[in-house]
C-alpha cells in the first residue's frame, strides 16, 4: 500500500511538472502569446461572467507554490523576479486595449472591422463626441454588455486608461440641439427604463432631440407618440 501511494505521488508530481512545461509551450504561447511556466491544473479554472477565473488557492499549491504568495510577486514577470502568473482578467483587458491601439493606426481589414465595432458602440450610446471621453457609468446602464468594445471601455474605465483613437462622432444637427439619451439620463434612473427608451430610439434611427420634435420644436412629432 505504501509503495502504491509513493508511485501515485511520484506520478502526480511528474504529471504537474510535465503539465507545466508542455502546456506552457504549446497552449499558453498559442492562446495568450506569453512565456509563462505556470499553467493551472485541471479543476482550477472556472467560468464566470467576465471570462475565465483562475482559482489560485487550488492551482498554486498543486504546482508547488505557496497560496499565500503576494499578488505583486505572483503577477510580476519572471525577468523582474516574479512568478509570471498573470491575472487573466487584467491580462485580457490589457491585450484588448493594446490590440485596439495597435490596429487602429494600420491600413488593414482588421482596422476597418475595429472601427466599425467602435462606431456601432457610438450609435448605441447615442452621445456626442468621442466614445473614450464619455461617462462610462452612465451609458453602460443602457448599452448592451456583450460587445467586445464595451468590455474594452469597462476595463479602461476601471483602470483609469484614456484612449484617444479617432472615429466618426455623433454631432448636433443645429445650434442648441441635444442628444436624446443625454437628456433622458437626466430624468430617468432606472436601467430598465433607459434600455427600453434606447431600444425605441435605435429602432427609429434617431439621435437628436430635433429628430423627434415637430418643426416648431415645441412638441413631439406625432410619429413618435
Amino acid at each position: 500500500m505504501i509503495l502504491i501511494m509513493l508511485m501515485i505521488d511520484l506520478y502526480n508530481r511528474y504529471f504537474h511538472f510535465h503539465n507545466i512545461q508542455l502546456y506552457s509551450e504549446n497552449i499558453v504561447k498559442h492562446f495568450l502569446r506569453l512565456d509563462t511556466w505556470l499553467v493551472p491544473p485541471i479543476g482550477s479554472l472556472h467560468l464566470y461572467g467576465k471570462g475565465v477565473y483562475l482559482d489560485y488557492g487550488t492551482a498554486l499549491p498543486k504546482s508547488g507554490i505557496s497560496r499565500t504568495m503576494t499578488t505583486s510577486v505572483r503577477d510580476a514577470p519572471i525577468t523582474s523576479g516574479g512568478l509570471g502568473v498573470p491575472n487573466l482578467y487584467k491580462l485580457m483587458g490589457t491585450l484588448r486595449t493594446a490590440l485596439l491601439v495597435n490596429q487602429c493606426w494600420q491600413k488593414t481589414p482588421t482596422r476597418h472591422l475595429l472601427h466599425t465595432c467602435v462606431e456601432d458602440m457610438v450609435l448605441e450610446t447615442g452621445l456626442y463626441g468621442l466614445l473614450w471621453h464619455q461617462n462610462f457609468p452612465a451609458y453602460s446602464s443602457w448599452t448592451s454588455q456583450h460587445s467586445w468594445i464595451y468590455h474594452v471601455c469597462e476595463f479602461n474605465y476601471a483602470h483609469e486608461i484614456r484612449l484617444n483613437i479617432e472615429h466618426a462622432e455623433l454631432k448636433p444637427r443645429r445650434e442648441g440641439d441635444r442628444s436624446i439619451m443625454a437628456e433622458v439620463y437626466r430624468y430617468f434612473n432606472s436601467a430598465a427604463d433607459l434600455r427600453a427608451i434606447n431600444r425605441v430610439r435605435m429602432r427609429h434611427g434617431v439621435v437628436n432631440i430635433i429628430d423627434i420634435t415637430a418643426a416648431d420644436g415645441r412638441k413631439l412629432d406625432h410619429v413618435f407618440w
